[in-house]
């Protein structure tokens, strides 16, 4: 368990039923920090998956092999397949537009409650965030 969030909330319901607890494993601590982060940067509540209370949102952290495949790429940090852990998170942040979150992001790079957040998803309705290495932090990208 991380401040603020419970499993249900990161995986969709048959891996909730499967692994309960121990679905935490799946995912990168950084991924887990910076979600902690970005909801204490915002001081606002963060919704990633609500399926527990019968929203429509199941996928938006934890995503099998074939399930990343159907709803995004293949090579998706939001998978958990081999050796590769979830290191994405899609949401939505309670008072803001994911555009204004995204703009709040980006004038915030140096905060270290977000220093292990590295690229997010431009043009979408929601946030996409992730700890995916390689160019300089924090930029933008197109799916």
């Amino acid at each position: 368990m991380i401040k603020y969030f419970r499993i249900y909330e990161l995986v969709d319901k048959q891996t909730y039923e499967t692994y309960k607890e121990q679905a935490w494993e799946f995912f990168t601590t950084d991924i887990l920090d910076t979600l902690t982060g970005v909801r204490e940067l915002f001081d606002s509540p963060i919704t990633v998956n609500n399926w527990w209370w019968g929203g429509l949102y199941k996928y938006r952290g934890l995503r099998s092999k074939q399930k990343s495949a159907e709803l995004g790429s293949p090579k998706s940090e939001h998978r958990y397949e081999d050796s590769h852990l979830c290191n994405a998170i899609d949401c939505d942040i309670k008072g803001y537009t994911a555009e204004q979150a995204r703009q709040l992001i980006l004038r915030n790079v140096d905060n270290p409650k977000i220093s292990k957040l590295m690229r997010m998803e431009a043009n979408t309705s929601w946030l996409h965030f992730d700890c995916k290495q390689g160019k300089p932090r924090i930029y933008l990208f197109h799916v």
